[in-house]
């Protein structure tokens, strides 16, 4: 339980960035006043990077010593092809993990839902953003369900919705 993750949509508006950054930031509080200090992140583009990034500023707070930053990649070079903006935020991240796992040395079919269920399986909390009951966040936070992961979503949207599709 002093452990959790990050999922969410590589695709966000500008509107949906600022009400994610909103709503993730109280769930962060929330969350480290409960005792949890590791934080797994993906490092994709989107809700990853939102999130690792408010992450990194916590950790260089005063207030943040206790952060610890775990990045979990399919594969070295799996940012080929991102913009040089993305990949140099991928490396700051990197820069500011504690510890980066790879999963595999080469590209494979699967590998990032691979990584999702690894975030997962070593995490008691998920913070999301899912507002859709289709896709490939949607798959993942219904395998964190079924797991008792406790899944905190950053957007207003229901995850009941998620049992029903």
């Amino acid at each position: 339980m002093q452990t959790a993750c990050f999922l969410g949509s590589t695709h966000l508006d500008p509107g949906q960035l600022q009400t994610a950054a909103t709503r993730t930031r109280y769930i962060l509080r929330d969350l480290l006043n409960s005792g949890v200090k590791y934080f797994g992140v993906g490092v994709t583009p989107g809700y990853d990077m939102l999130a690792a990034e408010m992450l990194i500023r916590l950790k260089n707070s005063r207030s943040g010593k206790r952060i610890l930053l775990i990045s979990v990649l399919p594969y070295p070079g799996w940012n080929e092809g991102w913009s040089s903006a993305e990949q140099a935020e991928a490396r700051r991240i990197l820069m500011q993990s504690k510890k980066v796992v790879y999963l595999a040395q080469q590209p494979e079919e699967g590998l990032l839902a691979a990584r999702d269920r690894h975030l997962l399986d070593g995490s008691g909390h998920c913070v999301c953003f899912c507002n859709q009951s289709t896709g490939h966040t949607a798959d993942t936070l219904r395998y964190a369900l079924a797991r008792k992961v406790q899944v905190h979503n950053a957007s207003s949207w229901d995850l009941r919705w998620l049992q029903h599709a």
